[in-house]
């Protein structure tokens, strides 16, 4: 009987251990799960890639802006840096150091970047130097002009403050506020604008008398008006003009006597 019991315990334990995996058969079965899960995340979530494009397959991208076009802004920028040197050389006229330094360095960075090959960047540091050139211009141009028309008004009232008002005078103080009145919005417009007050400073100053003249015409006719202030101004200088050249005919005559006195003392005639 016990050999009995024996022998079922036995045959129990071995069925028991026939049912029970082995640990390689374990570690294979999770194996073949993990790859089929990996395998179906794969398909589940794709990789994302940088999209590459074009740009990608044919190379690195091209200048849109060619050599000779980037050399072409450069000229540009640097005629505008030379007008502006020009006008701060001028008389009523005054650019900042600071301006003109500005628009130079920006220049020669232009000038860096075309050295690397890079016509792009090139050709907008020159296209905003040109444009910086430019606003500083025509600010100069519009101070000069001011400068120019107030130089001019102040010429005509220091004239006129002493009584001499002619038809000139008023055609010159006409001008200038017809100038005044302007609103130029080109480049182009400040430069005429310009041109035209430093025209009318230049024609006022040659044609009105000087204040010499003015105060002289003053102490011979205190009274005078502005019609018969050109009458005397004409007498004083005839009578100016007619008495240096009595005197110069009185000094040549002069000379001439003496030389001939001269003369006949030496026995030469």
């Amino acid at each position: 009987m016990n050999s009995r019991l024996g022998h079922g315990c036995t045959h129990r334990a071995s069925e028991e251990t026939e049912r029970r995996p082995s640990v390689t058969t374990v570690v294979v079965r999770a194996t073949l799960a993990a790859f089929v899960v990996l395998s179906l995340f794969a398909v589940a979530v794709p990789v994302v890639t940088a999209d590459a494009g074009p740009a990608a397959l044919s190379g690195p991208p091209t200048a849109s802006v060619s050599a000779d076009e980037a050399l072409d802004a450069r000229e540009a920028a640097k005629d505008r840096l030379a007008e502006l040197r020009r006008l701060d050389d001028r008389p009523m006229v005054s650019v900042e150091a600071s301006t003109l330094q500005t628009v130079q360095n920006r220049i020669e960075t232009g000038n860096l970047s075309y050295t690397r090959a890079n016509y792009d960047t090139a050709a907008e540091h020159w296209s905003v130097a040109e444009k910086q050139a430019t606003a500083a211009l025509a600010r100069a141009y519009a101070e000069g002009t001011a400068r120019n028309l107030n130089a001019t008004v102040g010429f005509i009232e220091k004239r006129e403050a002493k009584g001499y008002a002619t038809a000139d005078t008023a055609d010159f103080t006409e001008r200038a506020a017809e100038l005044r009145a302007q609103n130029p919005e080109t480049l182009s417009d400040h430069r005429k604008r310009y041109r035209a007050a430093r025209q009318l400073n230049s024609d006022a100053e040659s044609s009105l008398p000087s204040m010499n003249v003015v105060r002289l015409a003053n102490l011979l006719s205190p009274t005078w008006v502005a019609g018969g202030v050109v009458v005397v101004l004409g007498a004083v200088t005839s009578v100016i003009g007619f008495a240096l050249g009595r005197r110069g005919q009185s000094e040549t005559e002069t000379k001439r006597k003496k030389g001939e006195r001269e003369v006949e003392r030496s026995g030469l005639r």
